[in-house]
């Protein structure tokens, strides 16, 4: 299960980030399984399912296409 970072401005983001307790990805949803940046995942957070948007990803990407110190979703 990997940890990610939100960037968005949710209530259930700010205090599951401020208690040092990130979401984790649960599910891909995409053929593959691995997600892209768009990609639209299931992360546990706060003892919650919640859909996300994956924005930022620590993986190398297609030239052209930003590389990011940690994997970020918008709940």
């Amino acid at each position: 299960m990997t940890r990610l970072r939100v960037v968005d401005n949710s209530p259930i983001g700010k205090l599951a980030m401020a208690e040092g307790k990130p979401p984790k990805c649960i599910h891909v949803y995409n053929k593959t399984g691995i997600g892209k940046i768009g990609d639209i995942v299931l992360v546990a957070i706060k003892g919650e399912k919640k859909k996300a948007v994956l924005v930022g990803l620590k993986q190398n990407q297609a030239p052209k296409v930003p590389k990011f110190d940690s994997n970020n979703i918008v709940d």
